[in-house]
């Protein structure tokens, strides 16, 4: 069956990923089937709309390996860039160790602040 669905997001309407990535959730698919879908579409899914499928699942770190290939990449979409920042915070502000990646979101010689453009958070 998933091959089915890798098909028809692939090859029929990427623009609908983000639906479909929002029902595998809900069916508790693996993760590492889903990241796989992801990054076989990257170039052409709705970041926006896939963000917020997952968001309202709180499963924003499912997206944090396909955030970073899209910023690799250069990508200037704000979306993508809102979301990595939103997770970063998430992470960074509940004491826990960021990813290397998101490492510019630390204000330098403020260990327990983090920052995301102007507003900023201390660290419990």
């Amino acid at each position: 069956m998933l091959r089915y669905i890798e098909g028809y997001v692939q090859k029929v309407s990427p623009a609908k990923a983000p639906a479909v990535v929002g029902a595998l959730l809900d069916c508790e698919a693996p993760d590492e089937f889903i990241n796989n879908l992801i990054l076989s579409v990257r170039s052409l899914l709705p970041v926006d709309g896939l963000v917020d499928a997952v968001e309202r699942r709180n499963r924003l770190k499912l997206l944090t390996p396909f955030l970073e290939h899209l910023i690799s990449e250069g990508s200037q979409d704000p979306h993508v860039h809102n979301a990595l920042g939103e997770r970063a915070s998430v992470r960074a502000c509940k004491g826990k160790r960021m990813d290397s990646g998101l490492a510019w979101l630390f204000q330098e010689g403020e260990a327990n602040r983090c920052v995301l453009g102007s507003t900023a958070w201390e660290a419990e």
